[in-house]
């Protein structure tokens, strides 16, 4: 038998402890309330405006204890150029990945994509994600691994300096 062809994500599921809190939150993130179902403890939230991609926030119970989450939502690159100021300017604390301050965008160059990251109300690690344009960074052009992830000025000045590209005085 052939593999099953995959051609999206449709839902994940975020476990939160505190239900109308979570929502208020994530609904500040852009997403969309699309159904509350309280006798299971739930609230689907949609991600995109075609409402084809959802997060349902769920609340632990006994068969389904707390744990925490990883969620990448695509965003506009300008977005995740921003991300910082608006996390900050709406009482969200961005955090410290790979060991990189949050000063700016993260660039995963094997995608290559930039992203910020933050967490939710109850430690779920949340990132901005934004593609970026053209091939990875060769290994061998990219500093030592342990300079790794660049932040995304930095990536971006190298693929500049590889692609020729001269910037203006």
């Amino acid at each position: 038998m052939s593999a099953m062809v995959v051609e999206s994500l449709v839902k994940t599921y975020v476990c939160v402890r505190d239900m109308e809190r979570s929502v208020e939150f994530y609904v500040r993130l852009g997403l969309e309330i699309a159904y509350r179902n309280p006798e299971r403890s739930r609230t689907f939230l949609w991600v995109n405006a075609a409402h084809r991609q959802q997060i349902t926030l769920w609340l632990p119970s006994a068969a389904r204890p707390f744990c925490q989450q990883h969620v990448a939502f695509g965003v506009e690159l300008n977005r995740v150029r921003a991300a910082k100021a608006w996390l900050e300017q709406n009482g969200i604390a961005p955090f410290a990945d790979f060991g990189k301050a949050p000063i700016e965008p993260i660039v995963h160059n094997w995608i290559p994509a930039a992203s910020f990251s933050f967490n939710d109300l109850d430690g779920n690690h949340l990132e901005f994600f934004a593609p970026l344009e053209g091939e990875p960074i060769p290994d061998d052009r990219l500093p030592p691994k342990e300079q790794q992830p660049l932040y995304l000025s930095d990536w971006e000045e190298l693929r500049r300096d590889l692609d020729g590209v001269v910037r203006p005085p």
